[in-house]
Protein backbone atom coordinates (compact mmCIF):
# COMPACT_ATOMS: atom_id res chain seq x y z
CA UNK A 1 0.00 0.00 0.00
CA UNK A 2 1.37 3.38 -1.01
CA UNK A 3 0.13 5.96 1.48
CA UNK A 4 -0.31 9.66 0.72
CA UNK A 5 1.79 12.53 2.04
CA UNK A 6 0.74 13.65 5.52
CA UNK A 7 1.27 17.42 5.20
CA UNK A 8 0.67 19.93 2.42
CA UNK A 9 3.15 19.62 -0.50
CA UNK A 10 4.42 16.25 0.79
CA UNK A 11 4.91 13.40 -1.67
CA UNK A 12 3.13 10.09 -1.10
CA UNK A 13 4.78 6.70 -0.91
CA UNK A 14 5.87 5.21 -4.22
CA UNK A 15 6.80 1.77 -5.53
CA UNK A 16 8.91 1.70 -8.69
CA UNK A 17 8.95 -1.51 -10.71
CA UNK A 18 11.67 -2.09 -13.27
CA UNK A 19 10.71 -5.66 -14.13
CA UNK A 20 7.47 -7.60 -13.68
CA UNK A 21 4.70 -6.72 -11.23
CA UNK A 22 3.81 -10.43 -11.47
CA UNK A 23 0.58 -11.17 -9.56
CA UNK A 24 1.03 -8.30 -7.11
CA UNK A 25 -1.67 -6.11 -5.61
CA UNK A 26 -0.91 -2.38 -5.45
CA UNK A 27 -3.08 0.12 -3.59
CA UNK A 28 -2.40 3.82 -4.13
CA UNK A 29 -4.36 5.88 -1.63
CA UNK A 30 -5.41 9.47 -2.19
CA UNK A 31 -4.40 12.39 -0.01
CA UNK A 32 -6.21 13.15 3.24
CA UNK A 33 -4.55 16.58 3.60
CA UNK A 34 -5.06 19.47 1.18
CA UNK A 35 -2.01 19.92 -1.06
CA UNK A 36 -0.53 16.50 -0.32
CA UNK A 37 0.16 13.93 -3.05
CA UNK A 38 -1.38 10.48 -3.15
CA UNK A 39 0.57 7.23 -3.21
CA UNK A 40 1.78 5.94 -6.57
CA UNK A 41 3.09 2.95 -8.47
CA UNK A 42 5.54 3.60 -11.33
CA UNK A 43 6.53 1.06 -13.95
CA UNK A 44 9.60 2.17 -15.84
CA UNK A 45 11.43 0.06 -18.38
CA UNK A 46 15.18 -0.03 -18.68
CA UNK A 47 17.17 -0.76 -21.85
CA UNK A 48 16.54 -4.41 -22.69
CA UNK A 49 14.34 -4.97 -19.60
CA UNK A 50 10.91 -3.43 -20.11
CA UNK A 51 8.63 -3.28 -17.08
CA UNK A 52 5.23 -4.99 -17.19
CA UNK A 53 2.08 -4.90 -15.11
CA UNK A 54 1.83 -8.67 -15.79
CA UNK A 55 -1.25 -9.94 -13.90
CA UNK A 56 -1.24 -7.26 -11.19
CA UNK A 57 -4.32 -5.77 -9.57
CA UNK A 58 -4.07 -2.00 -8.99
CA UNK A 59 -6.42 0.35 -7.11
CA UNK A 60 -5.96 4.13 -7.44
CA UNK A 61 -8.10 5.90 -4.85
CA UNK A 62 -9.20 9.52 -4.93
CA UNK A 63 -8.22 12.13 -2.36
CA UNK A 64 -10.71 12.57 0.47
CA UNK A 65 -10.21 16.32 0.88
CA UNK A 66 -10.45 19.32 -1.45
CA UNK A 67 -7.01 20.21 -2.84
CA UNK A 68 -5.56 16.74 -2.26
CA UNK A 69 -4.15 14.60 -5.08
CA UNK A 70 -5.43 11.10 -5.86
CA UNK A 71 -3.42 7.90 -6.06
CA UNK A 72 -1.79 7.16 -9.43
CA UNK A 73 -0.19 4.51 -11.58
CA UNK A 74 2.33 5.68 -14.19
CA UNK A 75 3.69 3.59 -17.06
CA UNK A 76 6.91 4.98 -18.59
CA UNK A 77 9.80 4.13 -20.88
CA UNK A 78 8.48 1.28 -23.02
CA UNK A 79 6.63 -0.38 -20.13
CA UNK A 80 3.35 -2.25 -20.68
CA UNK A 81 0.16 -2.85 -18.73
CA UNK A 82 0.42 -6.56 -19.55
CA UNK A 83 -2.76 -8.29 -18.32
CA UNK A 84 -3.17 -6.06 -15.27
CA UNK A 85 -6.53 -4.89 -13.93
CA UNK A 86 -6.40 -1.22 -12.96
CA UNK A 87 -9.22 0.61 -11.14
CA UNK A 88 -9.29 4.40 -10.92
CA UNK A 89 -11.82 5.93 -8.53
CA UNK A 90 -13.31 9.38 -8.99
CA UNK A 91 -13.39 11.85 -6.13
CA UNK A 92 -16.50 12.07 -3.98
CA UNK A 93 -15.47 15.43 -2.49
CA UNK A 94 -15.61 18.63 -4.53
CA UNK A 95 -12.10 19.82 -5.46
CA UNK A 96 -10.40 16.53 -4.58
CA UNK A 97 -8.15 14.77 -7.09
CA UNK A 98 -9.26 11.45 -8.57
CA UNK A 99 -7.33 8.23 -8.99
CA UNK A 100 -5.51 8.12 -12.33
CA UNK A 101 -3.44 5.99 -14.69
CA UNK A 102 -0.92 7.63 -17.04
CA UNK A 103 0.85 6.08 -20.06
CA UNK A 104 3.84 8.04 -21.35
CA UNK A 105 7.20 7.70 -23.09
CA UNK A 106 6.30 4.89 -25.50
CA UNK A 107 4.46 2.77 -22.93
CA UNK A 108 1.42 0.66 -23.89
CA UNK A 109 -1.68 -0.64 -22.14
CA UNK A 110 -1.02 -4.13 -23.50
CA UNK A 111 -4.02 -6.33 -22.66
CA UNK A 112 -4.79 -4.50 -19.43
CA UNK A 113 -8.33 -3.99 -18.16
CA UNK A 114 -8.76 -0.33 -17.18
CA UNK A 115 -11.77 0.77 -15.13
CA UNK A 116 -12.54 4.42 -14.36
CA UNK A 117 -15.25 4.90 -11.72
CA UNK A 118 -16.73 8.40 -11.77
CA UNK A 119 -17.44 10.81 -8.96
CA UNK A 120 -17.57 14.58 -8.53
CA UNK A 121 -14.23 14.66 -10.34
CA UNK A 122 -14.15 11.68 -12.74
CA UNK A 123 -11.34 9.16 -12.66
CA UNK A 124 -8.94 9.52 -15.57
CA UNK A 125 -6.87 7.48 -17.96
CA UNK A 126 -4.26 9.71 -19.54
CA UNK A 127 -1.88 9.25 -22.42
CA UNK A 128 0.52 11.48 -24.26
CA UNK A 129 3.82 11.47 -26.14
CA UNK A 130 2.93 9.04 -28.93
CA UNK A 131 1.51 6.16 -26.96
CA UNK A 132 -0.35 3.55 -29.00
CA UNK A 133 -3.34 1.91 -27.37
CA UNK A 134 -5.00 -1.30 -28.41
CA UNK A 135 -7.20 -2.12 -25.44
CA UNK A 136 -8.96 -5.43 -25.22
CA UNK A 137 -11.13 -4.13 -22.43
CA UNK A 138 -11.80 -0.68 -21.05
CA UNK A 139 -14.75 0.38 -18.99
CA UNK A 140 -15.77 3.41 -17.04
CA UNK A 141 -18.62 4.64 -14.94
CA UNK A 142 -18.85 8.34 -15.80
CA UNK A 143 -15.05 8.51 -16.02
CA UNK A 144 -12.99 10.30 -18.64
CA UNK A 145 -10.48 9.02 -21.17
CA UNK A 146 -8.01 11.52 -22.61
CA UNK A 147 -5.70 10.93 -25.57
CA UNK A 148 -3.43 13.35 -27.38
CA UNK A 149 -3.53 13.83 -31.14
CA UNK A 150 -0.47 11.56 -31.44
CA UNK A 151 -2.27 8.64 -29.81
CA UNK A 152 -4.45 5.98 -31.30
CA UNK A 153 -7.22 4.85 -28.98
CA UNK A 154 -9.65 2.05 -29.70
CA UNK A 155 -11.91 0.48 -27.13
CA UNK A 156 -15.23 -1.14 -26.38
CA UNK A 157 -17.45 0.10 -23.59
CA UNK A 158 -18.54 -2.63 -21.19
CA UNK A 159 -21.99 -2.13 -19.70
CA UNK A 160 -22.97 -3.33 -16.24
Amino acid sequence: MNNPGTVAAAAGGEVEIGGSASNGTFINTGATVSGARGGSTRLAGAPGANATGANAHVMNYAATVSGGFGGATVFQSDSTGGNATINNNGATVSGAGSGSTVFELNSTAGNATLIANGGMAPATLLTYQRVLFNFRRIAWRFGLVFASSNSRLSFAICAW
